[in-house]
């Protein structure tokens, strides 16, 4: 395949795409942070504060979104709950 014919990813949500897919035969996809990651305290305090409510969110008939589901792993994670 010559290098003209070859779809390069354009933007920052083309790219992930490209790159977050399974691997192999099992639907997959890996996940990490390359070592630790720092971000500003407000931002996980934030986040923190927004997924307390989720409980009432739920009992009022709202929805998890798979972006809170994703943060909310990758906050347990980060705080070795399991």
């Amino acid at each position: 395949m010559s290098e003209s014919t070859v779809h390069q990813p354009q933007n920052d949500m083309e790219r992930l795409r490209a790159y977050l897919r399974p691997r192999g035969s099992a639907p997959l996809i890996g996940l990490h942070i390359n070592g630790v990651c720092y971000v500003n305290e407000k931002l996980v305090y934030d986040a923190l504060d927004e997924l307390e409510k989720l409980p009432m969110i739920v009992a009022i008939g709202g929805e998890v979104s798979p972006l809170q589901k994703i943060a909310i792993m990758l906050l347990k994670d980060s705080a070795d709950i399991k």
